[in-house]
């Protein structure tokens, strides 16, 4: 991606990503003093999440024709739902689904996006360290998503970020790419440090 367009996406979501970055679960998970109950919720808030935005985001592929040598998505629930039946979750069904996710409405917003959520997988990196702590190095169910993660990560940004590249040339869709990065923050940020005493809850 253009440093322009890299600095320019970062700097107009930081406070955005920090306050992600600083929601108790996640600093938990990191200092490994999360629990397996407080990781079985993580995994169904993001289940719940990416249920909807999975769809939005193989609809909006389809539908602008976007060449998978350019970018490709993989879609991330199924993962989430393996990892909480390993978890000893059971099929319970999805958190609730009122969560919302950002109006994909052209190649530009669905770079936006993919700019956030592909982004993520590089803190998944991470994230699946604190988890072999937590299930143990040799066990992958149950960090099935995170050891994704650690696999293609790094594949998965770059692709997000030729998609980015391929956007930021026209001028008029900068700032609907940058819309659609703080959308998805906003959503991320919402849903993920909801009510406690909903059943779905994360948090220690």
């Amino acid at each position: 991606m253009t440093a322009a367009a890299r600095h320019h996406l970062k700097s107009s979501t930081n406070n955005l990503h920090e306050q992600l970055h600083a929601l108790p679960a996640f600093v938990s998970l990191l200092d490994n003093t999360l629990d397996v109950p407080g990781s079985v919720a993580i995994m169904r808030r993001f289940q719940g999440f990416y249920a909807k935005l999975d769809a939005e985001m193989l609809r909006a592929c389809n539908d602008y024709n976007v060449p998978e040598q350019l970018y490709h998505y993989q879609p991330r629930e199924p993962m989430f739902a393996a990892d909480v039946r390993a978890l000893g979750c059971g099929d319970h069904g999805i958190v609730d689904g009122r969560c919302t996710v950002p109006d994909i409405h052209s190649v530009a917003s669905l770079a936006g996006v993919a700019y956030v959520i592909d982004g993520s997988v590089l803190g998944g990196m991470a994230m699946n360290k604190s988890a072999a702590v937590l299930l143990g190095e040799d066990v992958i169910s149950g960090r099935s998503y995170w050891n994704w993660c650690r696999k293609n990560g790094l594949r998965q940004w770059h692709a997000a970020l030729s998609l980015v590249d391929h956007c930021w040339t026209v001028e008029e869709s900068r700032a609907t790419m940058t819309d659609a990065a703080t959308q998805t923050f906003e959503a991320l940020n919402v849903w993920l440090s909801a009510d406690r005493e909903n059943s779905g809850a994360i948090g220690p």
